[in-house]
């Protein structure tokens, strides 16, 4: 992707930012992830990992199409291939496996 060169580099953060994400200190956040789509509901917590995983703000529920914030509390890790959805909150030390989904809500 166009960020690749970015990659791990705060120049990625800082775009983030400049999108609405608000991602904490000492964080790595791959770019080459497939699933950031609404980078204003994005709330990453200081020394978080995340990989390549797909992270979902939006839903739609009985026919309406709504937005949701995802929260990934401090020092968590989002391994490759595991599916934040919307309104999940991943807590502090938490890890997500390979292939491991959140519930909405």
């Amino acid at each position: 992707t166009l960020f690749y060169p970015f990659h791990g580099t705060i120049a990625f953060h800082a775009w983030l930012r400049a999108m609405g994400s608000v991602i904490g200190r000492d964080c790595f956040v791959a770019p080459q992830a497939g699933g950031y789509a609404e980078f204003d509901g994005m709330k990453i917590g200081n020394g978080a990992v995340v990989l390549t995983a797909n992270i979902h703000g939006h839903f739609v529920d009985h026919g309406h199409l709504q937005f949701a914030p995802v929260f990934v509390g401090a020092r968590s890790r989002i391994n490759a291939g595991a599916t934040v959805m919307p309104f999940s909150k991943v807590g502090d030390d938490a890890s997500l496996r390979v292939g491991a989904c959140t519930i909405k809500g």
